[in-house]
């Protein structure tokens, strides 16, 4: 056989070899289920890392053949940020034009700092996002594992048994998909909570002799005290010596936590609720959390701010006061405060 019709021959093979991969990997992953899953794509994220992402949640079988048919057809700038419906059975080719169309129904949510669990199911499901009830009953749950079967996260390993998922909610903007199942946004805020709670963070916790846990706790207080970096690494310093010294936290937000009415100064009839919240009552920190706490107050209490000072106020002049005395404390009341 002449060498021209052996060269021909091996490159049809080649070409047949490369449709086959082509046409296979195009296929959907699993033709049998329909069954819609949210996926979200965020803001930022490249052909690849979209890809990456789509083929862990096993939509498409080739995150190679994604990157690749996306060059092909021009539209790298093309993939819109958003939350989509997309099936196991939906073709690669499919998934791309469902990227390119855009997310149809995704909704911006901000979830503020500092806000209880209540606070947050009041917003999801002011847009229609989750039941106000059934949020709350989930994340409720003593053990997520009840709501997210076959998923752990280690970051609640030393979460006590008698506490559900106060704190653990991270507070950020998300896109969201109205009429979500619960267990669908609890997950978002849970997987949020360990990308952005790095090592190098808890790694900060345990400096300070803290679990995650307690970390999470402090920096809820923390959170809801003062507002600003330098000041509530400050308050972290104060807060953390206090538990070192077997002092009472006395910390305003936690009697706040009981009565709901987020006084900058307490009543003495507040003051006297029975609560192991009541932190004028009780030394040690509560039994959990007081809220959602953003990454500004988890960094405060991971690095605080060594200083003499043992009281703190924050007066109606918007500015927080130190005081390294219980009598200049006082005196930071009568000034500030009335």
């Amino acid at each position: 056989m002449p060498v021209r019709w052996t060269v021909l021959i091996l490159l049809l093979i080649l070409v047949l070899l490369a449709g086959g991969f082509v046409w296979n990997f195009s296929l959907p992953p699993n033709t049998n289920v329909s069954e819609l899953a949210t996926h979200v794509v965020n803001d930022g994220e490249g052909v690849k890392q979209i890809a990456a992402s789509l083929k862990t949640a096993g939509l498409i079988r080739s995150a190679m053949l994604f990157r690749t048919l996306v060059w092909l057809r021009g539209s790298s700038s093309a993939l819109k940020a958003g939350a989509y419906e997309l099936a196991p059975n939906l073709s690669v080719l499919d998934a791309i034009r469902r990227l390119e169309a855009g997310g149809a129904d995704d909704v911006p949510i901000l979830l503020v700092e500092g806000w209880t669990s209540t606070q947050m199911a009041t917003r999801l499901a002011q847009r229609d996002i989750v039941d106000l009830g059934a949020f709350l009953a989930a994340v409720a749950l003593t053990d997520s594992r009840l709501l997210l079967p076959g998923k752990s996260y280690g970051f609640l390993a030393g979460k006590p048994l008698d506490q559900g998922l106060e704190g653990y909610l991270f507070p950020d903007t998300y896109r969201l998909v109205p009429n979500s199942t619960p267990a669908a946004v609890v997950e978002k805020l849970l997987d949020n909570f360990d990308q952005r709670v790095t090592d190098e963070l808890r790694q900060g916790f345990a400096a300070q002799g803290l679990t995650v846990h307690e970390a999470v706790t402090l920096a809820s207080i923390v959170e809801l005290e003062v507002p600003g970096t330098a000041d509530r690494r400050k308050v972290a310093d104060i807060f953390l010596r206090r538990l070192e010294a077997g002092m009472q936290l006395e910390a305003d937000s936690t009697v706040n936590f009981l009565t709901g009415k987020g006084l900058p100064a307490v009543t003495n009839q507040d003051l006297a609720i029975a609560s192991p919240y009541n932190t004028y009552q009780h030394t040690g920190l509560p039994p959990g959390p007081i809220g959602n706490p953003g990454l500004d107050s988890l960094h405060a209490v991971a690095n605080p701010e060594p200083h003499g000072y043992w009281y703190f106020l924050s007066g109606r002049d918007g500015v927080t006061h130190f005081a390294k005395t219980f009598d200049e404390h006082v005196a930071n009341k009568n000034r500030y405060l009335r």
